[in-house]
This record gives structure tokens, C-alpha cells and sequence, in this order.
């Protein structure tokens, strides 16, 4: 991209004049990147993000191309011409909001009810995936000594597709439990969680897919059920990014297909603009289940939008 400097050498008199060349060597340009964004969506995820603190991550499920990524609050490139003044020092580097952060690909955040995506999938694995059974929910979903709320509905019965579409913390939680703690994990990593997608820019995390020894470092116990049931629900230690939930959403939609992501979608070579070299859409990971297991889930994914 940034090509190969050219140089001149001449021969000086003692003030430094020039008196003759002695060797030349021509510079030689890059390559012209050809990025996927959308500039309309990418406009207008701007516009949704103004005055908020968040991210927004689009990308084509065919391919992995990003077609938008914003992040909020962000700053103007053009403030690092010339030096940065203090006001600026501090917008930039003390703020509490922290403007430098890339959100959609670093920020990490627990994922709630959007986890349950892989809850399902967690269950499909375990041959525990039954769209057809019921369960009562009494509205919340009971963790020792601590109530969570289903926010969305009121007490009833549901089965996989209305629990889904209307997050049922009951149902997931218990699903989640069934599942258990190993398998559940498992099928987290599985999917793309827990480590960098490998996006074509620095900065990505990983998240985190938390485990028996992260429990006992930072909560001075063991593993318990409600560490399950809560990861099953997107909560607790469980931390995503944007990009990793896009990704997920992706994998769902190309029915266990996941894609790299990228924002390079081609190149121009350098002093050849007729060749364009488009990137590679490489295979990330694929997941496999049956026709009627993606069915039921992409089924449950509409009905909740």
C-alpha cells in the first residue's frame, strides 16, 4: 500500500550545493485498496450512532465483506495534522467515553439474549435440541437466591421458537443446564467466540469464553450451575464483540458457514490499474446440523426482528 520511496544523490560542493546527480531511482507507487463499505450505510450508522456510545457492525454473511463499521464516540483524523493541543490531548486519551477505542471490533460487552443463538446450537450438539417442548415459565428465571426477569412476556408455557422470539431467560437457562457447562463452552469456541476472527486491521479482541479457572482467579470459587445457566443467557463473565455477534449472525444465515471478515474486497496493482486482484473470501469454520435444526433457528431469528 505504501509502495517504495524514490531517491536522488548528488554530489555537493562544501555548502552543500548540488554539482551533478550521481544516481536516481524512481519511486514506485502502491497498490489502490478497494474496501467493501457501503457509504450510504456507513453514513447512516453515523447518523444512528451520533450522540450515543456504541457500535454498529453490518457484513455480507456470502463472503465476510464489512460493509459498515462505525464506532462511537469517534474523532476527525484531520485533529492529528500539526500536533495535538491539550483540549485535544484530553478528548482523545482521558476521556471517560474513550473516543479511541474501536467498539465494534475491541469493545467487549456481554452479549444477553442475542447468546442464545449459540445456546441452541449448544443443545443441537448435545442432541437435546426439541423445538416442539414446552416449558413453564413463572416469568423469571430462579438463580439461587436471585430472581432474573423474563422482561417480555408474562408467565406461560413456550416452546423453542415463542421462547426465542420473545427471550425467555427460563427457557434458555434451563436448556443451558441441560446442556451443561463443558459442551456449552465448547460449542462457544466452536463458533468463533473466545478468540480474533482475523479481520484485515490491528486491534481485534477476543472476548472471553470464561472457564473454571477464570472463575476461580477473579470470583475466589469454584464453577457453579449458575455460571452455566448464566452464560447460557449471555450473562455473566461472557464478554463478545460486535463484530464476533455479526459474525454468529452470519454463520446462522449461510446455515453453518462462516466467513473471515475483511474490508479489502480487491487491490489495484501498482502502475496497472486494468488488473484488480480481488481478496480471497476464505472459510473461517463451519458448523454442521441438519436442514430442519437452520430452519427452526433462522425461523426464530425473523420473528424476534
Amino acid at each position: 500500500l505504501m509502495g517504495v520511496p524514490g531517491s536522488n544523490s548528488f554530489a555537493v560542493d562544501r555548502r552543500g550545493r548540488p554539482l551533478r546527480s550521481l544516481a536516481s531511482e524512481e519511486a514506485i507507487p502502491g497498490d489502490t485498496l478497494i474496501l467493501s463499505l457501503d457509504l450510504r450505510l456507513q453514513k447512516l450508522a453515523n447518523e444512528l450512532l451520533e450522540g450515543r456510545k456504541g457500535a454498529i457492525v453490518m457484513l455480507d454473511p456470502r463472503n465476510g465483506e464489512v460493509l459498515t463499521m462505525a464506532s462511537a464516540p469517534s474523532y476527525d483524523l484531520k485533529t492529528f495534522e500539526g500536533g495535538l493541543t491539550d483540549d485535544e490531548v484530553e478528548y482523545l486519551y482521558q476521556n471517560k467515553d474513550r473516543p479511541m477505542l474501536k467498539r465494534a471490533i475491541a469493545g467487549r460487552y456481554p452479549p444477553g439474549s442475542t447468546f442464545k443463538i449459540v445456546t441452541a446450537m449448544a443443545a443441537y450438539e448435545a442432541g437435546k435440541f426439541n423445538p416442539s417442548s414446552s416449558l413453564s415459565c413463572p416469568g423469571y428465571l430462579q438463580l439461587g437466591n436471585r430472581r432474573m426477569r423474563c422482561e417480555n412476556h408474562p408467565p406461560t408455557s413456550y416452546s423453542f421458537n415463542m421462547a426465542f422470539t420473545k427471550s425467555c431467560n427460563t427457557y434458555f437457562g434451563n436448556l443451558a443446564r441441560n446442556v451443561g457447562d463443558d459442551l456449552l463452552r465448547q460449542t462457544t469456541i466452536k463458533v468463533g467466540l473466545g478468540s480474533p476472527l482475523g479481520i484485515d486491521m490491528i486491534g481485534e479482541s477476543g472476548g472471553r469464553v470464561p472457564d473454571e479457572e477464570h472463575i476461580k482467579k477473579v470470583h475466589k470459587r469454584p464453577w457453579s450451575v449458575g455460571d452455566t445457566v448464566n452464560v447460557g443467557i449471555g450473562q455473566g463473565d461472557l464478554e463478545v464483540t460486535p463484530l464476533q455477534m455479526a459474525s454468529l449472525a452470519g454463520m446462522v444465515a449461510m446455515r453453518g458457514v462462516q466467513y473471515r471478515p475483511h474490508l479489502v474486497r480487491a487491490r489495484w496493482v501498482a502502475g496497472d490499474k486494468e488488473k484488480v486482484v480481488p481478496a480471497d473470501a476464505s472459510i473461517l469454520r463451519t458448523f454442521e446440523a441438519s436442514d430442519s435444526f437452520w430452519n427452526q433457528l433462522q425461523a426464530a431469528m425473523r420473528n424476534v426482528v
